[in-house]
């Protein structure tokens, strides 16, 4: 199987380099910034080698990190069904789906091709740029939303224009613009944790987009079943490590032919998106369509009574069974072969142990037992959420 190839050079990689599973060490921490540029470059050699082709550094899309070329030989030599995704990342994701481009369902999930109006009439859609503003969640956390759009025009998932007409020369077509909000959560520490929304649903692109596909997301129950069956399997300590991929749907680059869609205004400049942004109807399915194709593909590197994986929108769980430096290796693998995709992964969030949190769950391996309870975050938050409406 070509997973199991691809394993195998990458645990020839680690046993010739025993020093490179250290990243695993530091999961968690600060200091932890994942493999270093030249290990993923060895490996990308080595695996591009397996797959049949000649690996070019130099040969990238536009606007994002991953990597076509890599994401093609796999689904050419495994006959994965996700056949559109490599020309996505070279060419922009369908954000509208049958409006300039279509979107071609990969048979993985359940097609949703229902829209509130027809495709076609986006094309009429367009703004009243007097009236046009942005939700006050921006006047009330001005310095948090800057930091917010600076760092998406850095990163280049925006750009950045001083005017208008600037920004529809550039694009040499009128912009639909969208009111911009921005979500703040409180996290358990104090501090705050910010979201930009562009708002395609005010601005009625929402209504011409499907969602596409739904996507089926795991249970909690499932990583637990997994945890049994490896058990179940033979001897060895079961570990778990959780991950997740930063900047998520940002690493999908949008179609240029359909960035006049995801456009807005904020602090006097205009933007418009080159990658797929929180508040689209289109953007989870799209992001949930791509993030399954590297934790898929993960998983076929190995015999699932050895290692299993599941993931939850950008929240990873894999699990591993055998000794210390075999469930390195393991997890080594994964996150590695990721890098090898052009994925980012949030090294400094990871965390290796018998005890972890997993979407709203602390999950334990005890010694004859897995246990799942609630994360105390959780009921904290209920209890808030209670005590606030009891006081109304």
């Amino acid at each position: 199987m070509v997973g199991i190839k691809v394993f195998k050079v990458l645990q020839a990689l680690f046993v010739a380099h025993v020093s490179h599973l250290a990243v695993l060490d530091s999961l968690g921490s600060d200091e932890c910034k994942g493999f270093p540029a030249e290990i993923v470059e060895v490996a990308r050699h080595q695996v591009a080698n397996e797959l049949g082709f000649q690996y070019d550094p130099t040969s990238r899309a536009e606007w994002t990190d991953l990597r076509p070329d890599f994401v093609e030989a796999y689904v050419r030599q495994a006959e994965d069904p996700e056949i559109n995704l490599a020309e996505w990342i070279r060419t922009g994701y369908p954000l509208l789906a049958g409006i300039r481009n279509e979107f071609q369902p990969s048979g993985t999930f359940p097609p949703v091709n229902e829209r509130e109006r027809p495709a076609a009439e986006a094309e009429n859609l367009h703004n009243d740029l007097v009236s046009l503003s942005n939700y006050a969640s921006l006047t009330e956390w001005p310095e948090a939303a800057k930091e917010q759009i600076d760092r998406l025009s850095r990163e280049q998932f925006i750009e950045r224009f001083d005017s208008y007409d600037e920004m529809a020369a550039a694009l040499g077509e009128t912009p639909i613009l969208s009111k911009l909000a921005l979500i703040s959560k409180e996290r358990p520490d104090g501090s705050y944790k910010h979201r930009l929304i562009v708002d395609l649903l005010r601005s009625l692109i929402n209504a011409h987009m499907p969602q596409g596909e739904r996507i089926i997301l795991p249970r909690i129950g499932d990583a637990v079943e997994d945890a049994l069956r490896l058990r179940r399997a033979g001897p060895g300590f079961v570990k778990f490590t959780v991950t997740d991929f930063a900047d998520a749907s940002f690493m999908l680059p949008l179609s240029s032919s359909e960035r006049r869609f995801v456009a807005f205004e904020a602090f006097g400049k205009w933007y418009v998106a080159r990658a797929l942004m929180f508040g689209a109807k289109s953007s989870p399915t799209l992001w949930g369509r791509a993030a399954a194709f590297p934790a898929r593909s993960a998983q076929s590197l190995f015999d699932d009574q050895q290692v299993s994986l599941q993931l939850f929108v950008h929240d990873t769980i894999a699990q591993a069974r055998g000794s210390k430096r075999q469930r390195h290796i393991a997890f080594g693998a994964i996150l590695l072969w990721w890098c090898v995709l052009g994925a980012r992964v949030a090294s400094h969030k990871g965390i290796i142990g018998s005890a972890v949190d997993w979407i709203g769950a602390h999950i334990v391996q005890e010694a004859k037992f897995v246990t799942i309870t609630v994360q105390v975050e959780l009921l904290e938050a209920v209890l808030i959420s209670v005590k606030s409406v009891q006081s109304h």
